[in-house]
C-alpha cells in the first residue's frame, strides 16, 4: 500500500512540474536585459549588448572562465550567445519558464540529457 501511495505522489508530482515548465518560451531582448543569477553566479546582460559574467565552481568549470565579459546576443528566439573580448564564444544559453518566470539554463540538444538544473533567474530589470 505505502508503494502505492509514494508511485502516486511521484506521478502527480511529474505532472505538476511539467505543467509549471516550457522549454521553448517566447522571449524579447527586453525580457532578458538584467542581472541573473544562481546560487554562486550572476550574469548581467545589458540593453547596449555588453554582458558581464561572474561564474562560481559550477558555471566556472562549464564557461571554461570564473569571470567574462564581452557582447551578448539573442537568437533563435530562446537562445542567448555570449562572446568574450577575445572573439570566444562561451557555451549557448537557452531560455526556459518555469512557473511563468524565465530562467536561463545551458543549452542542450536533447531534452531528455537535461539534468533538471533550473539555472539563472532574474533577480533585477534592465540596468543602466
Amino acid at each position: 500500500m505505502t508503494v502505492l501511495l509514494c508511485a502516486g505522489v511521484f506521478v502527480v508530482g511529474n505532472v505538476a512540474y511539467e505543467h509549471a515548465l516550457d522549454l521553448n518560451p517566447s522571449v524579447s531582448d527586453a525580457d532578458l536585459i538584467g542581472t541573473w543569477r544562481t546560487d554562486r553566479s550572476s550574469l548581467t546582460l545589458r540593453a547596449d549588448g555588453a554582458y558581464e559574467l561572474r561564474a562560481g565552481n559550477d558555471f566556472a568549470r562549464d564557461f571554461g572562465t570564473s569571470t567574462s565579459s564581452g557582447a551578448w546576443r539573442h537568437e533563435a528566439i530562446f537562445a542567448v550567445h555570449l562572446i568574450d573580448r577575445s572573439g570566444r564564444e562561451l557555451p549557448a544559453l537557452r531560455v526556459i519558464s518555469f512557473r511563468n518566470k524565465p530562467r536561463l539554463i545551458l543549452q542542450f540538444d536533447d531534452p531528455d540529457a537535461w539534468d533538471g538544473d533550473l539555472g539563472f533567474r532574474k533577480t533585477v530589470a534592465a540596468p543602466l
